[in-house]
């Protein structure tokens, strides 16, 4: 990424708290989605898959082993977005996430012995929530995030230096190896374009509310469609994703699938890390040249009318 070494060399004075949490709530840009206000006032959102047991995280960090903040959290969101986009409900197998384009830093999901796979929903979980805890408190640092249910722990997730620690790399040698590049679903065609009046987003804010938007909708079967709805993880997080379910109205395939919000949500950050600019952002999404809809990344919240899609927990709670 030619845009990337411009970011990351004030990556961290981007990421510093006092300035994401100087930035006060937004409402949406007025001429971007006039008909926001009149939309899904009535409609339900379907309910996640599953409801977990009592899910916990610990993030165990690795002092004086520091990891350039912004590949950390774009290969976590990749990582994120390739295990989102399975099957719930289906395990994964000890994996190696490992972007080219990021290479200092890896992701190793290790489920606890004797078992050799964990489960999707665990791992998302335990992504999004160790990272959102790690750019929360400014602990760019190599770390092991233990995942728990019911206070036993079922998993591991290590993000680690690969110039700084070779011994871990001969220690995943045997791992299966996923490498993070480009979209992955090949039909899918987004289009991206800033706001002409948006507000930047901090990029911290940005990347925590894109994996929040996710983890959320991987808990949905990915054939089902999206309806109108938002996700926002919250304060400190002012920023949230929109999706008005305005998109034309489709008897046959494709539909506005979550796997395809998933997979555009992912390519957003990419989107926005090539550019060097992170803010507003329109988003339209198509398949296989079909035009299925649209989102929308935006600071604060939206309208009262767009329904908030709940959480795993949220809608387990």
């Amino acid at each position: 990424m030619k845009m990337k070494m411009k970011i990351k060399s004030a990556s961290i004075a981007v990421l510093s708290i006092t300035a994401l949490l100087s930035r006060s709530s937004a409402t949406l840009v007025k001429d971007e989605m006039p008909s926001l206000q009149q939309q899904a006032a009535n409609l339900s959102v379907p309910d996640p898959l599953t409801a977990l047991p009592q899910f916990t995280w610990k993030v165990h960090i690795k002092m004086n082993a520091p990891l350039d903040p912004v590949s950390m959290m774009m290969v976590a969101a990749d990582a994120l977005t390739l295990i989102a986009l399975k099957d719930h409900r289906s395990n994964s197998p000890e994996t190696h996430f490992h972007n080219p384009e990021e290479p200092d830093v890896v992701i190793d999901l290790i489920p606890k012995r004797p078992a050799t796979e964990v489960s999707n929903e665990v791992a998302t979980l335990c992504i999004y929530h160790g990272l959102e805890d790690m750019i929360r408190h400014r602990q760019f640092q190599e770390c092991t995030i233990a995942c728990e249910l019911d206070h036993v722990e079922v998993a591991i997730v290590n993000i680690w230096n690969t110039s700084s620690t070779p011994e871990a790399a001969k220690d995943s040698s045997m791992i299966e190896t996923t490498n993070l590049t480009g979209t992955f679903l090949q039909a899918l065609e987004p289009r991206y374009e800033y706001l002409d009046r948006g507000a930047d987003i901090n990029i911290a804010v940005a990347f925590v509310t894109v994996m929040y938007g996710i983890m959320t909708l991987s808990t949905f079967r990915s054939s089902d469609t999206v309806p109108p709805c938002h996700t926002t993880p919250g304060l400190p997080w002012d920023a949230s994703i929109v999706f008005p379910g305005d998109g034309p109205r489709r008897w046959w395939p494709p539909f506005f699938e979550y796997r395809y919000a998933i997979d555009t949500l992912n390519l957003a950050l990419h989107y926005m890390l090539r550019h060097g600019k992170f803010a507003e952002l329109r988003i339209s999404i198509s398949v296989d040249g079909d035009y299925l809809g649209r989102a929308l990344l935006m600071k604060g919240r939206p309208w009262r009318s767009i329904p908030l899609l709940p959480s795993m927990r949220e809608a387990s709670a």
